[in-house]
């Protein structure tokens, strides 16, 4: 059975990227796997891809969407033409005003994969639009959590059977050590784009950091705010405090150098960020934003769920774990309790499962 992955572009260091491209290598050779790219800004993809995994590019620079939509129309005929996959699964909604006419006349299984959020965009009308018109002409949606698969029911009226929810995997290189109470530095990790609230961030570090003196908090990631983020910083005087550590190949072995980890966006899907950390049993602290954090977090038992957006409680909580090796200790134990239900292989197979549906 032939397997497509679209993206609109690949080769990004962002969560949809690095699922995608770890969902294909897990899944090639069982099928044959390809991916096909909307764009690709970068000559290599940010996550090694396995060579054996055939890449199409559509397009080679980004483009207003019309244009993009009348600059794919041929090569996206010709690419399904030759290589005519029995399913193909679309990551985010970007890639689906290109792929309508596609998804229509192709005899090809269309699976969405809406790795956002339904509610948090729900102002966004052409956002809202796009996952309207996916939900109605793709053969399944699949959501990122529950509460995500209960909006499409109720909003869009999805009929059940059209729709369900797979978790993003924590990754299987995450390495794990024991937790050392003498860490004094505080993790964050993701893009640098509005959503993210690193403007949030540097509000809360500076709070925070005042009180801890011995404390640093580093930031890993790129993206179209990094130099306001930057800026912010510098005006808050804490440019020897909060460090921007860039983009690196891997987070596997950053966590394990932390010892707490703090998300501050305004919306999420399912924060891989926050899984990775369970994964490595770290105490977390989020904003509740929708979706994801409260399917990971236990508030009070592995971590903190902060009402949107308290930079004054989140502070607080901060500061409570930092004076308590105790709680801190006790948080990362707990973290590591009920991993299965993102457990790599168990997600592996409820995609497989998914794809055997089609037969």
């Amino acid at each position: 059975m032939k397997v497509c992955f679209i993206d609109y572009d690949y080769s990004v260091m962002g969560g949809i990227e690095k699922v995608l491209i770890d969902l294909a290598k897990s899944l090639n050779g069982k099928y044959e796997v390809s991916i096909l790219s909307i764009l690709s800004k970068n000559k290599k993809p940010y996550f090694p891809l396995s060579e054996n995994i055939p890449v199409t590019v559509l397009c080679e620079k980004e483009k207003r969407l019309r244009c993009l939509i009348k600059d794919c129309k041929d090569p996206l005929k010709n690419f399904f033409k030759k290589n005519n996959p029995d399913i193909c699964l679309i990551f985010g909604t970007y890639p689906i005003p290109i792929l309508i006419k596609t998804i229509l006349s192709s005899k090809c299984k269309f699976i969405f994969c809406d790795h956002g959020a339904l509610i948090n965009q729900w102002s966004d009308k052409k956002q809202t639009f796009f996952r309207f018109i996916a939900s109605k002409i793709c053969t399944k949606t699949i959501a990122l959590t529950k509460r995500n698969k209960d909006d499409y029911i109720k909003r869009f009226l999805v009929p059940k059977k059209k729709i369900d929810y797979i978790y993003n995997p924590a990754p299987d290189n995450i390495i794990y050590k024991p937790y050392d109470t003498s860490i004094k530095r505080i993790l964050s990790i993701g893009r640098f784009s509005h959503e993210k609230g690193l403007d949030l961030l540097v509000e809360v570090a500076k709070s925070v950091l005042e009180k801890q003196p011995e404390w640093e908090w580093h930031i890993y990631g790129e993206g179209e705010t990094f130099n306001q983020t930057k800026k912010d910083i510098e005006i808050k005087g804490l440019s020897n405090r909060v460090i921007l550590c860039g983009k690196v190949a891997s987070t596997a072995d950053i966590y394990k150098n932390y010892s707490i980890f703090t998300l501050t966006s305004y919306r999420e899907g399912l924060p891989l960020v926050l899984i990775e950390a369970k994964t490595a049993g770290l105490p977390m602290v989020s904003f509740d934003c929708i979706t994801g954090p409260s399917e990971i977090i236990e508030n009070g038992e592995n971590g903190f769920l902060i009402p949107c957006y308290d930079k004054d409680l989140m502070s607080y909580k901060i500061n409570e774990l930092i004076n308590n090796d105790e709680m801190r200790l006790t948080f990362s134990k707990n973290a590591l309790k009920n991993l299965d239900a993102f457990k790599k292989e168990n997600i592996t197979a409820q995609w497989i499962n998914l794809i055997e549906s089609f037969k």
